[in-house]
């Protein structure tokens, strides 16, 4: 078990579900790792332990990574020095929160992956973006599929106004 005390407080880092086994067997100690650090620490070594063992849930990371920039104001130099993860996909990760609702949750749900929802993020306009998310769910696009729609949909132009008359 990996912890970092904070105020005196012990966060843990990993090592939950042994720390739950433990509990439940009602062992008399367990044996913890611990450092003294903040919670930037706790947060960037979970995302780098994670990282080491191999697949880890997209709205984990995403929310993390978000964490660190916004409430911690960690640099995206700092995050990538600190997780192992590389610059693009941390930059890719934090583009992400302007989705919509409707497509992080498919995101956090795996139903779509992190190269589809970051080529949804070029579509600024939220009606517009769900309704080519509804698209890509239809026809099942590549990446590189979607991109090239919303990059034709994008050199489109608009439709004139109706004319209205007086």
């Amino acid at each position: 078990i990996k912890c970092v005390v904070i105020d005196g407080q012990y966060v843990l880092v990993d090592g939950l579900h042994r720390l739950q086994h433990a509990l439940k067997e009602k062992w008399p100690t367990i044996s913890v790792v611990y450092e003294e650090g903040d919670m930037v620490k706790v947060v960037t070594q979970n995302i780098f332990l994670d990282h080491l063992r191999g697949k880890h849930p997209v709205s984990e990371m995403r929310q993390a990574i978000e964490s660190l920039y916004k409430e911690y104001q960690v640099t995206i130099e700092d995050i990538v020095a600190k997780t192992g993860l590389s610059q693009a996909y941390v930059e890719k990760l934090l583009v992400l929160s302007e989705l919509t609702p409707l497509v992080l949750e498919a995101l956090d749900q795996e139903t779509i992956g992190v190269g589809h929802a970051y080529a949804l993020t070029k579509l600024k306009n939220m009606a517009q973006q769900e309704v080519v998310f509804n698209q890509l769910m239809t026809y099942h696009w590549t990446v590189k599929s979607l991109e090239d729609y919303i990059k034709m949909v994008l050199d489109t132009p608009p439709p004139p106004p109706p004319n209205q008359e007086p």
